[in-house]
């Protein structure tokens, strides 16, 4: 019983290698295919020695024969197999994927540009950066030839399309390139005009007789971009009194010609300061017939004290609110205001600003008395004409005669 027992343990323990080896070949989980195998070959050897040892031990050989004879075959049948799987291991190994060769790139190569033979677009700057503002000045009254001690009436409006006028500059320069006079201004605004401005600081009639330049520069700030353009640049000549003769002749119904009178007296001074302006002897003959019938040409005449209100004052007798303007006009220019000078470029100033109408009418006009009706109505805004325009033929006739 004991013999039997030790070949039933034997048995399964060989059987279980078995198992373990084959296993262990089909998962491919051992180091070597051929191993497990080789050791089961190996156990059924031992259990063949073994069985033949315990063959030997003190029992009956006629009841073991039978049982001998069919465990040797068990063991026999499972070494033959054993060694036949070995072989087949030996003779036909499980193959082992080779490593997958990771593949190499190849490099590409850049296809080269062909240029093309359309031309590159142009590029636009924006307007910003390439359009200036455009600067203009209109209606400008220029200074020509001037008799020395005269004023000159200045004008025109300076205008920008884009940013703001921040910056004036008005020069008198001589032959030489030396300032004469000058003035600036910060207007920051789209406009700037002359007349009230440049018109009242710089003095013509200090200037001595030679050959000068007046020009005028004007600075545009744009999106804090600045751009700087002359606008004016006019060259004119001082002469001596009595050297401009007038252009317009026969004119008028009596043929009467503008001429300087080179007199000191208040109506010669005032006869050749509207001359300069006009070159029409009966335009200047109207206004002349005006300041007679207003002030016998006194620029110190008052009918009252000087102050804002309706008693007139001066040459044209101004009153109330133009008489405050012709006193500041004064204070700017360093005069009293009962200078002569002062109050002729005050007329002047005055058709600029707020008569340009009846300034335009007096270039034109060619009749003294006509000239004379129109001013009184307009410019000293009195509906009393009288004797105004026989004082117009009078002043033809004394300065202008044909």
């Amino acid at each position: 019983m004991k013999k039997w027992l030790i070949l039933l343990i034997s048995l399964i323990i060989a059987v279980a290698f078995l198992v373990f080896a084959f296993n262990a070949l089909y998962s491919g989980s051992v180091p070597s295919e051929a191993e497990p195998i080789m050791e089961s070959t190996a156990l059924a050897d031992l259990l063949y020695s073994s069985f033949d040892s315990v063959s030997s031990i003190g029992e009956e050989p006629s009841s073991v024969s039978s049982a001998d004879s069919e465990i040797k075959e068990g063991i026999s049948s499972i070494t033959d197999d054993a060694s036949s799987e070995l072989n087949s291991v030996t003779e036909s190994p499980v193959p082992t994927p080779s490593p997958t060769a990771v593949p190499t790139a190849t490099p590409t190569t850049a296809p080269t540009a062909t240029p093309s033979e359309t031309s590159a677009p142009e590029v636009t700057a924006s307007s910003s950066d390439t359009i200036n503002p455009v600067i203009n000045i209109e209606n400008a009254l220029l200074p020509g030839t001037v008799t020395i001690n005269s004023p000159v009436n200045l004008g025109g409006t300076i205008t920008t399309d884009k940013g703001k006028i921040t910056h004036v500059y008005a020069v008198i320069e001589n032959s030489e390139g030396l300032k004469s006079q000058y003035c600036d201004y910060a207007p920051y605004s789209s406009s700037f005009s002359l007349a009230g401005t440049v018109n009242a600081d710089l003095h013509f009639y200090q200037l001595g007789v030679g050959t000068y330049i007046y020009r005028v520069t004007v600075t545009v700030t744009d999106n804090e971009s600045e751009y700087e353009e002359t606008i004016i640049e006019q060259n004119f000549e001082v002469v001596p009194a009595g050297s401009v003769k007038s252009e317009q002749e026969n004119g008028g119904a009596g043929g009467y010609v503008a001429k300087v009178s080179n007199g000191t007296d208040n109506q010669s001074i005032i006869w050749d300061f509207f001359i300069q302006k006009f070159d029409n002897p009966y335009a200047v003959a109207g206004i002349m017939a005006n300041i007679q019938a207003e002030s016998s040409f006194d620029p110190g005449a008052n009918q009252g004290e000087y102050t804002g209100d309706a008693h007139g004052y001066g040459l044209c007798q101004w009153t109330w609110e133009r008489k405050d303007n012709l006193k500041k006009f004064a204070e700017e220019r360093g005069t009293e205001v009962n200078d002569l000078n002062m109050q002729l470029e005050f007329i002047m100033y005055e058709l600029d600003t707020t008569y340009p109408t009846l300034k335009q009418f007096l270039y034109n006009v060619t009749d003294g008395s006509t000239a004379a009706i129109q001013f009184c109505k307009i410019y000293e805004e009195s509906a009393s004409s009288s004797k105004r325009g026989s004082y117009a033929e009078t002043y033809l006739n004394k300065f202008a005669l044909p």
